[in-house]
């Protein structure tokens, strides 16, 4: 647990949860309506774009299972990828590559596209999902 990011906001600061008075949802069913406490708990989110693959791949750690990662029966591989090295901000760039099924057994694969920004002024993960596409 202690090598999950998000595992010290994973409970919240229970000093910073709301409670309200409610009539919705009463507890009491011998006086269904009745005015009673509700608890909202506080998250917070201190990892903020650092979750899950974002954090792994930032960091340099490695999972067990990286997000992605798939079992199955086949194997595949990519070839003859096509995708500028630089774009502008804003803008919509077409990537194309092959995927071929180099197993002897069918199969489907997700292949995913990730982009990186390494001029980015904040803090931005060293790679984000931005497309997938599922290939059988």
């Amino acid at each position: 647990m202690e090598d999950d990011p998000s595992a010290k906001w994973y409970y919240g600061d229970p000093a910073k949860d709301t409670t309200m008075m409610t009539t919705w949802g009463s507890y009491d069913p011998e006086k269904p309506g009745a005015p009673h406490e509700l608890k909202i708990r506080h998250l917070e989110y201190g990892d903020k774009l650092m979750v899950g693959y974002r954090y792994w791949t930032t960091t340099g750690k490695k999972p067990l299972f990286p997000f992605g990662y798939g079992l199955s029966y086949t194997t595949f591989s990519f070839g003859k990828l096509k995708a500028p090295i630089m774009a502008a901000s804003g803008t919509t760039i077409p990537v194309s590559f092959d995927v071929t099924n180099t197993g002897k057994t069918q199969g489907a694969e997700v292949a995913q596209v990730y982009v990186s920004d390494p001029s980015a002024k904040v803090d931005r993960p060293e790679r984000e999902l931005k497309g997938f596409e599922k290939s059988t």
